[in-house]
């Protein structure tokens, strides 16, 4: 990955917003600058039964599924996520309990997160910011 990787992520995240939410943030670079870039192998968990998160995850390119592990252990899955949507363990990141299920890569995936907390902070700042950091991962939420 390169800083030009992470720079067309972040306007791909931009485009996607403006054309979802047909609005633009007064603080665009602050609200973008809290997602990092990060690449998942193929098969390669984001997230596993059992943790604890904060992040939020807007998909740049690949694959996500979400699945749990049943009484008879079986995998299940429960849905998938492909590029420009957004998704959040919304339960884990509101009670900071432990997340019931994984969120795995199908495929090598790019995908841009970010903290939740961090995001709350920028919101305090910029009622923009604040009502997108709450309606965002809603739309997607798991």
């Amino acid at each position: 990955m390169t800083a030009l990787d992470e720079v067309a992520a972040r306007e791909q995240l931009e485009h996607v917003f403006n054309r979802r939410y047909q609005a633009s943030l007064t603080n665009w670079h602050a609200f973008s600058d809290c997602f990092h870039l990060r690449e998942l192998a193929q098969d390669e968990h984001w997230i596993r039964a059992g943790d604890v998160t904060k992040q939020m995850c807007f998909i740049v390119s690949g694959l996500l599924r979400i699945y749990y592990i049943d009484q008879a252990g079986n995998e299940v899955n429960q849905h998938f996520y492909q590029a420009e949507e957004v998704l959040a363990p919304i339960s884990v990141m509101m009670n900071n309990e432990p997340c019931q299920y994984y969120v795995q890569a199908l495929e090598g995936s790019v995908v841009l997160l970010a903290d939740s907390d961090e995001l709350f902070e920028l919101g305090n700042q910029d009622i923009a910011v604040s009502y997108t950091h709450l309606t965002l991962p809603t739309i997607y939420s798991v």
